[in-house]
């Protein structure tokens, strides 16, 4: 028997508290805020553009959370996990994640318009 893979385990338990399309919106948010601050930061020096980039996931993030009602779940799974997120993974599977449930998310969603 084959053992799953950190990156599809917690890819399995992001999906669980990502299905709202706003929540994902909200994430895809998150992301886009990042890269264009990062590139601010790098064009201008301002310190302040990389305060932006660590602390805009806490707020797009937890907005997102809020509406699809389990914020308080995920910050739970993020203490048990200890870390940032409720997948209990590193920034970058987290990222790819947001990614891929989106992309997933919007494929299910043509299929229903067809």
């Amino acid at each position: 028997m084959k053992r799953e893979s950190k990156f599809w385990k917690g890819y399995y338990e992001f999906k669980k508290y990502h299905n709202s399309f706003f929540n994902i919106l909200f994430h895809l948010l998150t992301i886009y805020i990042q890269i264009v601050c990062t590139v601010f930061f790098f064009v201008t020096w301002r310190p302040s553009f990389i305060l932006i980039v660590v602390g805009i996931p806490f707020i797009t993030d937890g907005i997102g959370h809020l509406i699809e009602k389990n914020f308080g779940e995920v910050v739970e799974l993020s203490k048990k996990n200890k870390s940032s997120n409720s997948a209990g993974v590193n920034a970058f599977y987290n990222f790819c994640y947001k990614i891929m449930v989106f992309i997933e998310y919007w494929k299910k969603d043509n299929k229903v318009r067809k």
